[in-house]
């Protein structure tokens, strides 16, 4: 029952985020809030994290999304394969959204960029949370 809970509150806080910031547009994909996106990772780190803290407590030891995925690969927690495809995806994300911003450019790119990135993280969010 709380791990129910657990995953409703995660979907429902996520799904309110992106109805309020995703500015993704038919052509344009927002890295940050669209779907498959920067925050889809973060919430789902976070929601295996809670998920698996009581039996892992490796896995809460570290703050940012890389290492604690490194965490749930480690403590048995996810496939090795899912948790370096989600760290090479964020950090495909972050770069992108890091170079935009220094360019005074929002993190909004081409609908035709990571698509096979936001595909995944889709797929793993639906197997996870779907």
């Amino acid at each position: 029952v709380r791990r129910d809970r657990l995953r409703e509150d995660v979907v429902s806080m996520r799904r309110k985020m992106r109805a309020e910031l995703d500015r993704s547009t038919p052509l344009l994909f927002d890295l940050k809030h669209g779907e498959g996106g920067l925050g889809d990772i973060e919430f789902l780190v976070q929601y295996l994290v809670l998920l698996n803290a009581r039996e892992h407590e490796d896995v809460i030891f570290y703050s940012d999304n890389i290492r604690q995925l490194d965490a749930l690969v480690e403590a048995g927690c996810i496939d090795p394969a899912v948790g370096n495809a989600l760290q090479d995806a964020y950090r495909d994300f972050r770069l992108r959204s890091h170079h935009l911003g220094l360019d005074d450019q929002s993190a909004l790119v081409s609908q035709d960029e990571f698509t096979a990135e936001r595909e995944f993280v889709a797929e793993t969010w639906d197997a996870w949370l779907g």
